[in-house]
């Protein structure tokens, strides 16, 4: 729930905003032909980065057989899927190759470790706080949609609306998604690194 509260408004504005962030990084002829591999690459990104949960649970279960022969299974199969895609999409295709093979992971990893590992129980606050990052996370999805119609007639109207739906959805995240204990554990988390880095 907390790795999925911070990847998606980081993968979100990156989605939103990928062309525009590449016309200024890269310059704009780069930007028309790699903006959309770069959407899905942020969509990839957050199936990658909750892929990491189960697959740790099972290396730190002594399971790590269990990934290997996943891997196994995926490359016989993504090789020729990945020449397929870039040889018909080109860098796009590249980029849906990899988004795929990071949703197969978190699929196999999760049916995999609760097949293996069994699953645990969660409690009614859990459930509770997961529903209030999926209506969080649908609001500020909306408000993106906003900001992306808004960013043909006026940049500034777009940065306001998405930096508007950012602030509410971080205000309410740490509200009412985080516990009291994760919020102390984030707050002390911060001071630390503040501390360390003078």
């Amino acid at each position: 729930r907390q790795l999925a509260a911070l990847l998606f408004p980081l993968c979100l504005t990156l989605f939103a905003f990928a062309p525009a962030i590449l016309g200024l990084w890269l310059g704009k002829p780069f930007a028309v032909s790699a903006g959309n591999a770069l959407r899905i690459l942020s969509i990839g990104v957050v199936f990658g980065g909750l892929a990491h949960l189960p697959l740790a649970l099972l290396y730190g279960s002594n399971r790590p057989d269990l990934p290997a022969k996943i891997h196994i299974v995926e490359a016989a199969i993504y090789v020729p899927f990945a020449f397929l895609l870039v040889k018909t999409f080109g860098i796009t295709g590249a980029a849906m190759a990899w988004a795929t093979r990071c949703a197969t992971d978190l699929v196999m990893y999760e049916i995999v470790s609760r097949r293996a590992l069994g699953t645990c129980a969660i409690d009614v606050d859990e459930r509770a706080r997961t529903a209030r990052l999926s209506w969080t996370g649908l609001a500020l999805a909306i408000a993106f949609i906003g900001a992306i119609w808004l960013r043909s007639v006026s940049w500034p109207a777009a940065l306001a609306v998405a930096g508007a739906g950012l602030a509410i959805y971080t205000t309410l995240g740490w509200m009412h998604v985080l516990s009291p204990a994760e919020r102390r554990a984030w707050t002390t988390t911060v001071l630390r690194t503040r501390t360390s880095s003078r």
